[in-house]
């Protein structure tokens, strides 16, 4: 994987520095940047280049979310106690020893550990916490100003065109530097929200599509068939934008892709086209979008969304996604997000007296409807679950114990051996 490194010119060297001889399987991609006003252009190209971006400095991290350039994940390398005590070495090794600091970034209760750590004391300091409304020509001029009043002997600076600025205006001033366990740590959170964003991508994607073409009742199989084509033909360019294949069961269409390739904005907006040139076709569509790391529980999310939608007036869609929260309605100005209510309170009660997850009873309850029956064995609920037939009994022993669910008759293909239940389910 591309990883970007943005910041001062020294911060980036040192990640860079690192990053090729620790981690041989990524490739990393250095940009330095002065100040935080003038990075607009790199970040995004980083977006253009980057599976994830690294920033060496809070200020950075502030101006990408003014600009909101990012969909890749992004990390920053934060100034903890190892950068504290580096500075505090760094300047030993110069023979400095300040009484009275200024200090960016760090916290009091982080500056007041290290220096009960170090046994270090200072008549005076003043702390200007990372507050992400503060931007650096505030800050430069807190540090001047407490130099040139006499009410400090030296500022530390996390900002590097801070740094540059006060040494040309001949502050004494120490940089808050990056350290390499500090690197190495935002490193490994980055590569793991990458690979946790590529996971995500990769989930499976249920859409499910029903056209109302039922108008005219004294010309209905030419208007349904006719509304039907129409949108057909929408179909046949919406299909390669998010990859995707279709199956047809009357009314309904059930699109199969993957998270990544219909969780866009183009896929999105490909769709929304589709039911606003239905809706001036006079044709009623709605649809749900269920996204899961199985077949089963995206075809279950999309139905929670399908029914959602269902509910609304004029053409629109819905989402659920594998934590089984909704969003919706898609394309309108307020999209909201919340827990799906109707799944919550009859799984949470279930789940809660049985002491079994909320997935494994969403499952299950949508198991038997679909299989039309409560009636089930050990076996079978270890296929459905995907899970060992020794814990598809633990489940069903659970269930049992908690009165959802109870033995119908059991068998025994021989005399030894262990007999086999059948359990009815009794989950609401």
């Amino acid at each position: 994987m591309k990883i970007a490194i943005v910041g001062a010119k020294d911060s980036v060297e040192k990640v860079y520095r690192i990053g090729i001889s620790s981690y041989l399987e990524h490739e990393f991609i250095p940009f330095e940047v002065g100040s935080c006003d003038k990075c607009e252009e790199v970040l995004n190209r980083c977006e253009e280049t980057a599976d994830g971006l690294i920033f060496t400095g809070l200020g950075l991290v502030n101006t990408s979310k003014k600009l909101n350039v990012f969909s890749i994940p992004v990390e920053f390398i934060t100034r903890d106690g190892s950068c504290i005590i580096k500075t505090f070495w760094d300047m030993k090794e110069r023979n400095l020893s300040p009484k009275r600091i200024s200090m960016d970034v760090v916290g009091k209760h982080l500056f007041d550990d290290v220096c009960t750590e170090l046994d270090l004391y200072f008549d005076q300091s003043y702390l200007f916490p990372y507050n992400p409304e503060q931007i650096e020509a505030e800050l430069i001029q807190e540090h001047r100003r407490l130099w040139e009043e006499g009410l400090i002997d030296l500022a530390i600076t996390s900002y590097g065109w801070i740094y540059d600025q006060l040494r040309e205006a001949n502050v004494s001033v120490a940089r808050l530097a990056v350290t390499a366990p500090s690197i190495r740590n935002s490193i490994d959170r980055l590569i793991a929200r990458i690979e946790n964003q590529e996971m995500k991508r990769s989930q499976l994607a249920v859409q499910m599509v029903n056209i109302e073409a039922k108008q005219d009742y004294n010309r209905y199989e030419y208007e349904a068939l006719r509304k039907r084509n129409i949108f057909e033909r929408m179909l046949i360019d919406y299909l390669p934008v998010i990859q995707g294949t279709v199956t047809q069961r009357g009314e309904q269409y059930i699109i199969i892709s993957t998270r990544g390739a219909m969780e866009n904005p183009v896929s999105e907006a490909a769709f929304l086209k589709i039911l606003n040139s239905a809706e001036k076709e006079n044709i009623r569509l709605y649809a749900g979008v269920g996204f899961g790391h199985t077949a089963f529980d995206a075809d279950f999310n999309a139905r929670t969304a399908l029914k959602r939608s269902r509910q609304e007036k004029g053409n629109t869609y819905y989402i659920v996604d594998a934590k089984k929260r909704v969003a919706g309605p898609i394309g309108q100005k307020e999209v909201l997000t919340f827990e799906s209510v109707s799944i919550g309170k009859a799984v949470q009660k279930v789940a809660q007296e049985t002491g079994l997850s909320t997935t494994y009873i969403s499952k299950i309850m949508n198991l038997t409807k679909k299989l039309d029956t409560n009636l089930i064995d050990s076996k079978k609920m270890a296929e459905l679950l995907m899970v060992t037939e020794r814990s598809a009994r633990r489940i069903l022993k659970k269930l049992l114990d908690a009165g959802y669910a109870e033995i119908a008759t059991s068998s025994q293909q021989n005399s030894v051996g262990r007999p086999i239940y059948i359990y009815k389910v009794l989950i609401p």
